[in-house]
């Protein structure tokens, strides 16, 4: 099953063919992961030709990467990004350095803080409301307990 070709994530497997260049050498190892994980994927006529483009004249990291919008877009760039530097079985020290900056953008982009605190948020707020509810049958029952016995102050 393919996902959807959205501009995002063509921009993401942009981004990962211009890793394969990093250290200036594609080797066969990286061709051979770039091709697989391309023929799998749903590009159309276009985008399969600027993606054959960049295979031979990479794009600029620092372009494409802002047109990766999606976090899952995000986090799929350094998931496959890691897997191309390694492809080869080598790290090359510019590789490392890319792969910390897509780090440090994938976590900035999704902006973990934020999902975070709307999360807390919303569950300060519903355990708020579920300890009302509660209280309120509470008191109901209480209510409903002491009923029975009014007759008895009532005298």
């Amino acid at each position: 099953m393919s996902v959807k070709m959205t501009e995002s994530r063509f921009n993401m497997w942009r981004a990962v063919t211009a890793l394969a260049h990093a250290d200036h050498v594609v080797d066969e190892a990286e061709k051979a992961f770039l091709l697989r994980k391309l023929e799998a994927s749903n590009f159309s006529p276009e985008q399969q030709a600027q993606i054959e483009k960049d295979m031979v004249s990479p794009p600029e990291l620092s372009t494409v990467m802002p047109l990766v919008t999606e976090p899952a877009d995000r986090a799929s760039l350094v998931h496959f990004g890691r897997l191309m530097v390694w492809s080869d079985g080598t790290l090359d020290a510019t590789e490392e350095v890319l792969m910390e900056v897509l780090r440090e953008n994938a976590v900035d982009q999704n902006d973990i803080q934020a999902a975070v605190e709307a999360a807390r948020s919303q569950a300060t707020t519903r355990t708020e409301e579920i300890i009302a509810e509660l209280k309120a049958e509470e008191d109901e029952e209480v209510r409903e307990l002491s009923r029975p016995w009014r007759w008895l102050y009532q005298l």
